[in-house]
C-alpha cells in the first residue's frame, strides 16, 4: 500500500475522520435545506465516526504488526551476531574439556606434583567458563527458534555446571578419603570427553554449514573425544561401560527433554 505508513498512525485516522466531516458539512451547507442538513449531518457524523475509528484501529493493528516485524528482525540480527562468536565459545569448551580429561586421569600425579591446594586453584580456573562465553551461548538460546539448538546448548551448559561443581567438591573429599577409583579412572575423564563431543557436534551449525544440529552424540563420538583428549593414554576398553552410559543418557537429556 502506497500510504501504509500514514495508516499506521492512529492520529492520522482521527484527523481523516474529522476532515471528512468538516468537508461534508461545508458542501451540505451550500446545497440542502435545513431538514436535510439536520438529517444528513446526523447520519454522516455517525459514518465519519466509524470511518475515523476504522482508520485508527487499522493504525493500531499496523503498529502492532510493524513492531513484530522489527522485533523479529532484531532477533535475527542478534542470532547472526551471536553465531559469529559461537565457534570461539565452542572452541573454549573443547579446550577446557580436554584439560578436564587430562586432569582427571592424571589427578593423583598432578596433586602430588602441584600440591592439592595449587592443583585445585589451577584446575578450577582452567575448567570454568568465562562470563563472555556463557553470554554468547545464552544469546544463541534466546534468539534461535530451533528447539534442537536450544536443547543442545542448554544441555551443554547444564552438563558443564554439574561436572564443574562435582570437580570442586571432589577435592574436599580427597582431604579425608582417596578419590574413588572408578570415578577418577572412568567417570570423570569420560564425562569431560562427553562435553567435548557435544561441543564438537555444534560446529557445523556455528559455521553456518547446516541450519540445525545433528540429532545425536553416540559412543563413537565420545570414544574419539576421549582418545584425542588423552593422547591415546587411556585404554578405551577400561572405560567402555562409562562411555555406554553417557551415550545412552544423551537422547534422554538432549532430545526428549
Amino acid at each position: 500500500m502506497k500510504h501504509e505508513k500514514l495508516l499506521r498512525n492512529t492520529a492520522f485516522g482521527l484527523f481523516m475522520g474529522s476532515a471528512f466531516t468538516l468537508l461534508f458539512m461545508w458542501v451540505l451547507d451550500g446545497i440542502a435545506d435545513d431538514d436535510w442538513k439536520k438529517f444528513a449531518s446526523s447520519i454522516f457524523s455517525v459514518l465519519a465516526a466509524f470511518a475515523g475509528s476504522t482508520l485508527a484501529l487499522l493504525g493500531v493493528f499496523s503498529n502492532i504488526e510493524n513492531q513484530k516485524v522489527l522485533s523479529a528482525d532484531a532477533r535475527a540480527r542478534k542470532l547472526v551476531a551471536a553465531k559469529a562468536f559461537l565457534p570461539a565459545a565452542l572452541s573454549k569448551l573443547c579446550e577446557l574439556s580436554a584439560k578436564g580429561v587430562r586432569y582427571s586421569y592424571k589427578f593423583e600425579s598432578l596433586k602430588s606434583d602441584l600440591g592439592i591446594d595449587s592443583f585445585r586453584e589451577k584446575s578450577l580456573n582452567d575448567l570454568g567458563l568465562s562470563d563472555d562465553t556463557i553470554g554468547i551461548l545464552k544469546e544463541v538460546i534466546e534468539c534461535s527458534d530451533d528447539k534442537l539448538v536450544q536443547d543442545r546448548i542448554g544441555g551443554l551448559l547444564r552438563e558443564h555446571q554439574m561436572l564443574y561443581a562435582q570437580w570442586g567438591t571432589g577435592f574436599d573429599r580427597t582431604r579425608v578419603l582417596p578419590i574413588n577409583h572408578l570415578e577418577s579412572i572412568q567417570e570423570r575423564p569420560v564425562s569431560w570427553a562427553y562435553i567435548y563431543a557435544i561441543s564438537c557436534s555444534m560446529f557445523d551449525f556455528a559455521r553456518n554449514e547446516t541450519d540445525t544440529v545433528d540429532e545425536n552424540v553416540n559412543e563413537r563420538d565420545i570414544r574419539s573425544a576421549l582418545n584425542f583428549c588423552s593422547d591415546g593414554e587411556i585404554d578405551i576398553n577400561t572405560v567402555k561401560a562409562a562411555i555406554e552410559v553417557h551415550a545412552r543418557d544423551f537422547p534422554r537429556r538432549f532430545i526428549l527433554a
